[in-house]
């Protein structure tokens, strides 16, 4: 009965320590290094969290203790090419990419976090491309109605954009990419008051700037975007 306690004791220990490890696979189709990097940004500074040796293009990073949550990038020498991920409770996962194209190609695999960052941002240059390919079609022949059609299918994009981010903050208030988004997205500025001058809507925002932000959570200042 005592030998069933302690194996059962045993188990249970083990267990906990595998959950509170880490170990983060990576493979990038293409590299040369023989060495890459875990970055972390902190007060306008990167900094390194770790290295791993690289054989044939594939690497991990493992440690006993977890690594403080927040935004992170894995860099590549000899060109310190990078991308980002979020580090957060759960720090085993899977990474998968191309040197070709390192966040387009980026596959994931149990990291609810990053496949989230990943898709917004995946939206977010889609929607950016429009923008951009749409600004470029104007020019000073066009008429007042083609800019102005050119001016809602660019306002569209814009709003899609943040209908987006709203969604996952909504679908995901607790994520770690949510409280991200909250950050750099800022307090909506409220229509100026009857009677208030043209500066009342510049005191507000910076009364008010921190609001959305969760200032317990330290996981935020690790961030390059936060930091700033």
């Amino acid at each position: 009965m005592k030998r069933m306690l302690f194996l059962l004791t045993l188990l249970s220990v083990t267990s906990v320590y595998a959950q509170q490890s880490v170990d983060i696979k990576v493979h990038v189709r293409g590299l040369g290094a023989e060495t890459a990097f875990l970055g972390y940004y902190y007060s306008g500074k990167t900094l390194i969290q770790d290295s791993a040796e690289v054989v044939n293009g594939s690497f991990r990073f493992r440690s006993d203790t977890l690594f403080p949550s927040g935004m992170y990038l894995i860099v590549l020498p000899p060109t310190m090419e990078y991308f980002d991920i979020f580090i957060d409770e759960d720090q085993k996962f899977q990474l998968q990419t191309d040197m070709e194209d390192l966040t387009g190609s980026l596959e994931i695999n149990g990291s609810e976090v990053n496949s989230i960052f990943y898709n917004d941002l995946r939206f977010l240059q889609e929607q950016q491309g429009l923008i951009t390919g749409l600004q470029e079609e104007m020019d000073s022949t066009m008429t007042e109605a083609e800019v102005l059609e050119i001016q809602q299918l660019i306002k569209a994009s814009q709003e899609s954009i943040i209908a987006n981010r709203t969604q996952i903050m909504e679908r995901h208030p607790d994520l770690l990419y949510s409280k991200f988004l909250h950050a750099i997205k800022g307090p909506d500025i409220p229509e100026t008051p009857e009677g208030e001058d043209e500066y009342w809507a510049y005191f507000w925002f910076r009364a008010h700037y921190f609001d959305e932000m969760d200032l317990s959570d330290p996981a935020l200042l690790l961030s390059a975007s936060v930091a700033r």
